[in-house]
């Protein structure tokens, strides 16, 4: 493999660490790729991996235009909203 077609998988992935109300979490946060025909395009979302006191959990963030922020792309997650918004902040200052 040509050493132009390698892809480097660490770029804009990140983690935080992150109190709220006494309770520690930590987060990484890793850009979504998909593949086609000339390699790997940037989907746009963000995975999320949150490791919080009631566990960890998965979801996709997604770029919002209408608040410009980046947002669950499942509405219903229960995660308190400060989070949410610190881990849109976070991955504005790296991408």
């Amino acid at each position: 493999m040509a050493e132009e077609n390698i892809v480097d998988y660490t770029t804009g992935v990140f983690k935080r660490n992150y109190t709220l109300e006494g309770c520690k979490y930590y987060y990484i946060v890793a850009p979504e790729f998909y593949g086609n025909d000339e390699g790997l395009d940037f989907t746009g979302a963000m995975l999320v991996t949150l490791c919080y006191p009631k566990g960890t959990i998965f979801f996709k963030m997604v770029y919002d235009e209408d608040n410009g922020n980046f947002v669950p792309e499942n509405p219903g997650l229960a995660i308190d909203r400060q989070l949410l918004l610190s881990i849109s902040e976070a991955i504005h200052r790296t991408v």
